[in-house]
């Protein structure tokens, strides 16, 4: 899996974007840092990348448009499972090894998902 760093920051705000990344050793690990902006939708932006798994901390950005049965979505900071409109699972994670144990497992499972998705996500507001 690649990991990519998807924030609804805006581009403007790259370069802080960037220092903070660089500061917690992210950049050894990411192949990229996207910054959508706040008006468009990380689901949506999601599915045209291909990606397999979503882990965010605002459960309003893993519900919705652009939501389906071929990307995972992990709510990270929620400690539990939540239900989704649509009736497809949001996972809860409420630490790291919890997110890289759900990705190990759907690598390792060799999901239908893991196959034709390229990029597992993680969030950064």
């Amino acid at each position: 899996f690649d990991v990519i760093v998807l924030s609804s920051r805006p581009d403007s705000q790259r370069e802080i974007t960037h220092g903070w990344l660089a500061h917690n050793r992210f950049l050894d690990i990411i192949s990229e840092a996207a910054l959508i902006g706040h008006g468009r939708n990380k689901l949506v932006w999601c599915r045209h990348r291909g990606v397999a798994i979503h882990v965010d901390d605002d459960i309003r950005h893993l519900e919705g448009e652009g939501r389906g049965k071929s990307l995972i979505t992990i709510h990270y900071n929620a400690g539990i499972p939540t239900q989704s409109a649509s009736d497809a699972p949001i996972l809860g994670a409420s630490d790291w090894a919890t997110v890289a144990d759900f990705v190990a497992k759907v690598e390792r499972l060799d999901y239908s998902v893991a196959q034709t998705r390229r990029y597992p996500l993680i969030e950064y507001r």
